[in-house]
């Protein structure tokens, strides 16, 4: 029952929700889209360590590769020898889509896919399993999963984002994504605690007083102390989808319409 391969749509809609996270940019893109002037046109082309963006893409996915493979995709020795003929002649062909089938190759697939149950084909089965699968893999196998199992009883905070993230790609937007405050929540948080800091260091090297920086580091702990158990003790789940087998359901019915 398991996929051999994700299909490219899939990967396109994991990249949909990745790219952003990772290199930044708020433009749409699908499969036809350049990559090169896709990042050319925000300004991320220049600025960024593509070694970084390989890692964690591979993180993402779930797969691992050498990095002359990647640099074989890019075109990296081309573009070595002359960057306008690379511009000119490789730049075009290298679209998202082609990075995608570069995924659908490498990274181990999880299936949504219906199942036989009792000698008939059942799609809400299919999608269980397939849950089951992401959820095992997500909480760390720490614990056997059932259908009447509530979600939120299984998986909290960071490992119920990266669960609901690769529901949501793997299902293609079956499921709506969990509210935006609650996926950025600890990383705003760090970026206050972050600013504070360097804004107290600024202020003691200009008037002097030591205190402020114990304030600053105190008041940044705190922040971030906050905003985890924040996302560690709320539910962000929609009202409708408790426990696996409403997810289950909700994604069989979506994906038949």
């Amino acid at each position: 029952m398991n996929a051999s391969k994700y299909s490219e749509s899939q990967i396109i809609c994991g990249l949909q929700q990745a790219w952003p996270e990772i290199v930044g940019g708020e433009g749409e893109f699908d499969s036809d889209t350049s990559i090169y002037e896709y990042m050319k046109s925000d300004g991320s082309w220049d600025e960024l360590d593509f070694a970084d963006i390989f890692r964690e893409l591979e993180w993402f996915f779930g797969f691992s590769c050498c990095d002359e493979e990647w640099k074989q995709l890019f075109g990296f020795q081309a573009a070595e020898q002359s960057l306008a003929t690379w511009e000119r002649e490789f730049a075009p062909t290298l679209t998202f889509g082609v990075l995608a089938h570069f995924i659908t190759e490498r990274a181990p697939a999880i299936s949504f896919g219906p199942t036989t149950v009792f000698g008939r084909e059942c799609h809400p089965a299919g999608v269980f399993y397939g849950l089951q699968q992401l959820g095992i893999k997500s909480s760390k196998g720490e614990q056997r999963i059932v259908p009447s199992d509530r979600i939120i009883d299984i998986l909290r905070g960071n490992q119920l984002h990266s669960f609901w993230t690769h529901v949501c790609w793997i299902s293609e937007r079956a499921v709506p994504k969990l509210p935006a405050f609650w996926r950025h929540v600890v990383g705003n948080a760090f970026c206050i605690g972050f600013l504070s800091i360097f804004m107290a260091l600024w202020a003691t090297l200009t008037f002097g007083g030591l205190a402020k920086v114990v304030i600053a580091i105190f008041f940044a702990i705190t922040v971030f102390t906050i905003a985890s158990a924040y996302k560690h003790y709320t539910n962000p789940l929609p009202r409708e989808i408790v426990t696996f087998r409403d997810l289950a359901l909700a994604i069989a019915k979506r994906r038949l319409n």
